[in-house]
């Protein structure tokens, strides 16, 4: 049988068992764990994130964001988005895991004042309309008159005289 690597067999089968043990040791203890230096490194070289948009994340954080990055390429081509810290990550994996374009901003002023619109205006129109609804002149028409039945008067509601 012809040697993989053009020298003799016995070479292959000595790589081939390096090989193996390499993966028993990996699958045993894991990988090596990654310094926060070498995470924010390997991020710029994948998929540009700029170490200005990791400064603020603890360790953990940063490590979770690595895998999220990571988890991103490798699933395929097509787009990403990752919420890195304040900022966004944009990215596309092409064919082959690689990462062919990359965008990372911060939100400005007036997206982060339409973002507290879309949380605020929900709960403040719920509280408005019924404001509005128990303020209206038939709503208090239909309270002067539930207060009327209530307390059993003899004449009619809202100033009227009874013929």
């Amino acid at each position: 049988m012809p040697s993989l690597c053009g020298k003799d067999e016995g070479h292959d089968q000595d790589r081939l068992r390096k090989t193996l043990d390499s993966f028993t040791v990996l699958s045993r203890t894991g990988f090596p764990p990654l310094s926060r230096h070498e995470m924010v490194e390997q991020l710029w070289a994948i998929a540009r994130v700029p170490g200005h948009a990791l400064q603020k994340l603890s360790d953990s954080e940063l490590q979770a964001k690595f895998q999220e990055v990571l988890a991103a390429v490798n699933s395929g081509p097509g787009r990403a988005e990752i919420k890195v810290g304040d900022h966004t990550l944009k990215f596309t994996v092409g064919e082959g895991g690689t990462v062919t374009g990359s965008e990372c901003s911060k939100p400005g002023f007036w997206s982060r004042v339409g973002g507290a619109l879309k949380k605020v205006a929900p709960i403040a129109l719920t509280v408005l309309s019924f404001i509005l609804v128990a303020g209206s002149p038939s709503a208090q028409a239909c309270i002067r008159t539930r207060e009327y039945r209530n307390s059993g008067a003899r004449s009619a509601p809202f100033g009227q005289t009874t013929v």
